[in-house]
């Protein structure tokens, strides 16, 4: 299968560095985001829409440029996160680049199905109101977040 570019990417960090990353809370220790991580999938909200991805674990990053998230199969993910990284907002973009990879496997990295489930994250997890504002931001920078279906 052909790569195909990652075309939103830049377009999805000007959006969250404009809105969350002045107001999203730091978590400077690896155990207080596996803390909050774990409060996210082992909610009723997380396991209704996700009943399958039953952890994610989170790593220090350390020697990474950037945070990452993946699905590692058997039900499990990964994040790293490096010290810069440590904002709730980036922690629920990396979350849903693990779901991403558990539910659409072959979509681009940050195509409208990744941009759907992160509103999602966003909006249950730092709040409606967040949410709205991110939505706003995509709109501003063009980000595709609607997944079509059907023919």
């Amino acid at each position: 299968m052909a790569s195909t570019r990652d075309s939103q990417r830049q377009k999805v960090y000007n959006a969250e560095r404009d809105v969350l990353q002045p107001i999203s809370i730091r978590w400077p220790e690896v155990g207080q985001m596996q803390r909050y991580v774990n409060k996210i999938v082992r909610s009723r909200w997380f396991k209704f829409r996700w009943p399958h991805l039953v952890s994610i674990s989170v790593g220090d990053g350390r020697g990474r440029r950037r945070g990452s998230g993946f699905y590692r199969g058997g039900g499990c993910g990964e994040i790293k996160m490096p010290v810069w990284t440590r904002y709730e907002y980036y922690i629920l973009h990396e979350i849903a680049h693990v779901i991403q990879g558990y539910q659409y496997p072959r979509s681009i990295m940050h195509g409208p199905e990744f941009c759907s489930i992160y509103l999602a994250l966003v909006s249950r997890w730092m709040g409606k109101w967040y949410g709205k504002v991110l939505r706003g931001a995509f709109r501003r920078y063009h980000v595709k977040w609607t997944i079509k279906t059907g023919p």
